[in-house]
Order: C-alpha cells, then sequence, then structure tokens
C-alpha cells in the first residue's frame, strides 16, 4: 500500500519518507514545493492508497524550509528508522507560502 503513496510523492516531485505505525495509522515527512505538497496532502486526505481507508488526516509542523533534506521517497519498514535529515536529526515539518516545503502527514489506514 505505501508503493502507491511513493509513487504519487515521486509524480509530484515530492520527496521524503513514509511508515505504518503500530496504531494502524501511516506517518511520514514530505518536502518539495508548496503546490506539489498541497496537491499531495490533498491526494493523501481524499485518495490514498487503493486498500487504505481514510478516517483522519492530519498534518502538523509546517514550515518553510531554505533547503531539501531528502533526496528520494523512501518507504521505512518496521525495522528501520526514519531516514535521518542533514545533520543527524529525524525530521517533522512543514509548509509555507514560498520555497521548498516540509510538511508531515498521518492518516489511518485499513490493514
Amino acid at each position: 500500500m505505501l508503493q502507491h503513496t511513493r509513487e504519487n510523492s515521486l509524480k509530484r516531485n515530492v520527496v521524503g519518507w513514509v511508515k505504518n505505525t503500530a496504531r494502524g495509522t501511516v506517518e511520514g515527512s514530505l518536502q518539495g514545493k508548496c503546490d506539489s505538497v498541497d496537491s499531495m496532502k490533498r491526494w493523501l486526505q481524499t485518495t490514498g492508497s487503493p486498500k487504505s481507508r481514510i478516517d483522519r488526516c492530519e498534518f502538523s509542523d509546517e514550515r518553510s524550509i531554505d533547503a531539501l533534506d531528502y533526496v528520494d521517497f523512501t518507504i521505512v519498514r518496521e525495522d528501520m528508522t526514519a531516514p535521518r535529515k542533514a545533520g543527524g536529526a529525524t525530521g517533522k515539518a512543514s509548509q509555507a507560502k514560498k520555497g521548498p516545503t516540509h510538511t508531515t502527514s498521518k492518516h489511518t489506514t485499513r490493514k
């Protein structure tokens, strides 16, 4: 299911990561131009992966960034940790009106 999220992110030139959580939700971090991130957020809120059921979709920590922290969109597996940002910190962040954006998203899915 997460492969669809990755494919849709790459179509929109959005980078970051996504993973399933033990709570049955999907968590991730998105970065890209505002319009690309907005488009991806709409897809996560309304469509999602074919087998997912979207009960709720929340975005938090939205802010403008000067440069992208990721170069690709990664699916994080249970036995992996989230990709590290430049400087070693894992990232959650957000969206702004200009420049690259970084946003986190969560939505509940049916497994």
